[in-house]
């Protein structure tokens, strides 16, 4: 009974609108909330358990602008192709394609070299780019790590699409593989960030302070994020 109820709200507040819109409920939730899942291209709103489908689509309607606004703000999905200028850790490589070779994939006087048929070039230049990400990352994270006297457990690279990195309470850091494509001081500026939340789990005045001390150039790297790290998460 109780599912029945759930999925009608559901429809109904699925049905007043024109586009695709995913509901969902969430017994957590004390509030109504509104997101933008950018893999899927839609809104994503999630109701907390007695919330009426009349106040759910009230909120909607009063949200419709944003929605609009988000939505054409996301990318349109990139893939890598021969011939395109790509940054890897700081330096601009050439996308080529050698559909002769039997190497795989490496970097050579300028250009990262992928091999096999056309098909495979993306996926297989996106890989590399992971297992570089994975390394370089790893490494670069450690000593930043190293210069604060702290501690890294742990360091996974993620093909996550909504945040650049996060450090959880155990030490552990996370990265979206993405973040390698950047300028190399806006890798420096994520590394530091994460990093120091292994000090500060805020973004208090604190936790500013030690990312500008350890970060090459924090305001540089974090507008550079702001303004153009978006269209990083465009690629698939």
């Amino acid at each position: 009974m109780q599912i029945t109820l759930l999925t009608g709200k559901i429809s109904k507040i699925k049905s007043k609108f024109g586009f695709n819109l995913e509901v969902k409920t969430s017994l957590k939730a004390k509030r109504i909330s509104l997101k933008i899942d950018a893999k899927k291209k839609l809104p994503v709103v999630t109701l907390p358990k007695f919330c009426t489908a009349n106040y759910a689509i009230d909120f909607i309607e009063r949200h419709l602008d944003w929605i609009d606004e988000s939505l054409n703000k996301i990318p349109e999905k990139v893939i890598f192709n021969h011939g395109d200028q790509i940054s890897i850790m700081g330096q601009i490589y050439e996308v080529n394609h050698c559909p002769d070779a039997r190497a795989g994939v490496w970097l050579e006087d300028g250009k990262v070299n992928i091999s096999g048929g056309a098909e495979f070039l993306n996926s297989r230049l996106k890989n590399f780019i992971k297992k570089v990400a994975k390394n370089e990352l790893s490494k670069l994270a450690r000593q930043k790590a190293k210069d604060i006297n702290c501690y890294v457990n742990n360091i996974v690279v993620k093909d996550t699409k909504t945040r650049w990195g996060s450090c959880s309470t155990k030490s552990n850091i996370n990265f979206s593989w993405r973040i390698v494509l950047a300028p190399s001081i806006v890798i420096d500026y994520l590394i530091s960030h994460e990093v120091c939340h292994l000090i500060h789990h805020n973004h208090s005045k604190e936790f500013w302070a030690e990312l500008d001390n350890l970060a090459i150039d924090m305001k540089t790297g974090k507008e550079w994020l702001k303004e153009s790290g978006n269209g990083l998460f465009s690629y698939f």
